[in-house]
C-alpha cells in the first residue's frame, strides 16, 4: 500500500477482530470487506484509491487469512450481520458506505438483510452467494483445490490462482494471488459457504447499492448475476466491466476506483 495506515484489533461479540485503518478522521467512511481465503491487505488497490477521499475500514474477515481470532460465524443466522454491527459501534458509526468484494459481497448482503439502515451505500464487487457457480467452476475447483492443498507446488498454486483469477488476469497478478494461495494452504480453514439469500432479503435492500461485474467472471455467469440483482435490489445499479474477470479491481484499478468515487459522492 502507499498510503500511511495503521493495524489494530477491536472487541466484539463473537471474538477479537482485526482491521487495517487508512484517511482521515473526519470524512465519510467505508467498510471494506475482502473476499475468501484473503485478507483486509490484498484490497490494496483499493484502499490506495479509495483513502484519498474517504476514511477506510479494511477488515479481516475471520477464518481467512487475516489477524481476526478463527471464531466461526454461521452463514445461516445473524452472526455475520451481528459482526458488523459491533465494528460500527465500535467506532460509533451510524452508518458507513461497505465495499464487499466476492465473498465480502455476500457478507455486506447478509447485513443489509439485518440492519440496512446502518448502509449509506453499498458497492458489490464480483459478489459471490447471489447466484449458483458457473457449472464449469463447480467441475474444475474441487480437483483443482485438493491438488494444491496435498501438493502445493508452483504449478498447482499457479493452477488455483487461474481458477480465482481467470484468463484475462495478467501474470504479475495470478503470482500475488498465487502467493496468497500459499499461505491459504499453509494456514487453512473452512470458510463458510455463502447461503443464497432469498429475494425477500435482497429487496430490504432499499439505499443506493453499485455492482460491478467482470465480463469473464470465472466464479459466476455475470448476466445471471444482472439479472437477479437488477430485478430484486430497489435501488441498485448494475454494471458488467469488458475485459474483466473476477478480480477486476486488480485488472482495472484505475477505472474500478473511479467509479465508486464517483457513485459514493454525495448527490448521485
Amino acid at each position: 500500500m502507499v498510503v500511511p495506515f495503521t493495524s489494530q484489533f477491536i472487541t466484539t461479540r463473537f471474538g477479537k477482530t482485526h482491521l487495517i485503518t487508512a484517511g482521515l478522521d473526519n470524512i465519510e467512511s467505508i467498510i471494506l470487506l475482502h473476499g475468501a481465503a484473503s485478507n483486509a491487505a490484498a484490497c490494496w488497490p483499493l484502499i490506495n484509491g479509495l483513502a484519498k477521499t474517504h476514511r477506510v475500514y479494511a477488515i479481516d474477515i475471520p477464518r481467512h487469512l487475516g489477524k481476526t481470532e478463527p471464531f466461526r460465524l454461521s452463514p445461516r443466522r445473524d452472526d455475520y450481520a451481528l459482526w458488523l454491527i459491533d465494528i460500527l459501534d465500535s467506532f460509533t458509526l451510524d452508518k458507513a458506505h461497505f465495499i464487499g468484494f466476492s465473498f465480502g459481497g455476500w457478507v455486506t448482503l447478509k447485513l443489509a438483510a439485518v440492519a440496512d439502515e446502518r448502509i449509506a451505500k453499498a458497492v458489490l464487487v464480483s459478489p459471490v452467494g447471489v447466484v449458483n457457480f458457473r457449472v464449469a467452476y463447480l467441475l474444475r475447483a474441487p480437483f483443482i483445490f485438493l491438488r494444491a492443498l496435498l501438493y502445493p507446488s508452483d504449478r498447482s498454486m499457479n493452477g488455483l490462482a487461474q481458477l480465482v483469477a481467470g484468463l484475462t488476469a495478467s501474470q504479475p497478478i495470478v503470482d500475488e494471488i498465487a502467493d496468497a494461495g500459499r499461505v491459504f494452504i499453509q494456514n487453512f480453514y473452512m470458510p463458510a459457504t455463502p447461503v443464497r439469500p432469498s429475494r425477500q432479503d435482497l429487496q430490504k435492500r432499499l439505499s443506493p447499492t453499485l455492482v460491478l461485474l467482470g465480463q469473464h467472471d470465472s466464479f459466476c455467469a455475470p448476466t445471471a448475476v444482472l439479472s437477479r440483482l437488477s430485478a430484486n435490489l430497489p435501488d441498485g445499479q448494475v454494471e458488467i466491466i469488458p475485459d474483466a474477470g473476477h478480480v477486476l479491481f486488480y485488472e482495472h484499478p484505475e477505472m474500478v476506483n473511479a467509479r465508486i468515487l464517483e457513485f459514493l459522492r454525495p448527490g448521485m
